[in-house]
């Protein structure tokens, strides 16, 4: 059960230590929301891509490991983003391909409500895919 907080402590410590290596590589963007619009490190992230499977490991599970899996593909995404600058319908192709690949090996296509369950077919992965992807 340590292990969240060690996660957390990691998180604190390597945040700053990765924006500056962002900062110094050159991978730095312009925070619109603020008058003077400073520059500031991207792909502050990277920090979490790290740090949460080891803050999770004592919790892990089946559920919690496909969950996991889909949120590091996601986040593979956008350091690819950062790096590249990929286009708008480049990460929405990337999105449904991730989304598709992690359905077909991790859904069961029973949508179970209240005290029913309906076989949703294919169905389910259209609605899968496009809850996924936003």
């Amino acid at each position: 059960m340590i292990t969240p907080i060690v996660g957390f402590i990691l998180s604190l410590l390597l945040t700053p230590y990765i924006g500056s290596l962002m900062k110094k590589a050159g991978i730095v963007g312009r925070d619109i929301h603020k008058l003077d619009k400073p520059e500031v490190p991207e792909m502050g992230g990277i920090v979490l891509l790290l740090v949460l499977p080891l803050s999770l490991a004592s919790l892990l599970n089946e559920t919690l490991a496909k969950t996991l899996l889909i949120f590091l593909l996601f986040g593979v995404i956008g350091i690819i983003d950062d790096i590249t600058h990929l286009r708008q319908s480049h990460k929405v192709l990337l999105s449904l391909l991730i989304s598709s690949l992690v359905i077909s090996i991790f859904v069961d296509t029973r949508l179970d409500i209240l005290l029913t369950s309906l076989e949703l077919g294919m169905l389910y992965y259209l609605f899968a895919i496009l809850f996924i992807t936003g």
